[in-house]
């Protein structure tokens, strides 16, 4: 058997390195979630990263409070399907904040409520169908970009 052996790192090379771990820039497979039933849960203290995929199934919920509590928080190239409901409450708290070149898909229901909540907020470079409801309230009178 060979064992193997590690050279020192320079430490400058050896910070980037864990720099780069710990932001995971190395993560190489997406990972699918599906919520099937109210639950609380915060994903194993994982976030959503690119390339992910969500789906909400029809009895499924995602329900937030406080200011800007967002429903789900998408990073790019990630796929989102809400069969169930998202609801989500407080100033600035939307149901699905999405960034550039993701897949949303909402057949469910949505609903925010508070100053400056919306229900989806995307970047441009996104792909949203919404076969659903989306209810605000109060309602707004601009959409976001």
């Amino acid at each position: 058997m060979t064992a193997l052996r590690f050279l020192p790192l320079p430490f400058a090379l050896a910070g980037l390195l864990a720099a780069c771990l710990a932001a995971g820039v190395f993560e190489a497979l997406a990972a699918d979630f599906v919520i099937d039933r109210r639950v609380t849960t915060t994903n194993g203290g994982n976030t959503l990263a690119a390339g992910d995929t969500l789906t909400v199934n029809a009895s499924g919920a995602i329900t937030t409070s406080g200011s800007g509590a967002d429903g789900i928080n998408v990073f790019p190239q990630s796929t989102i399907t809400n069969n169930g409901s998202i609801i989500t409450s407080g100033r600035f708290s939307e149901g699905i904040n999405a960034r550039s070149g993701n897949t949303i898909i909402n057949n469910g229901s949505i609903t925010t409520s508070g100053s400056r909540a919306e229900g989806i907020n995307a970047d441009t470079g996104n792909t949203i169908t919404n076969n659903g409801s989306i209810t605000i309230n109060p309602a707004i009178k601009y959409i976001a970009n």
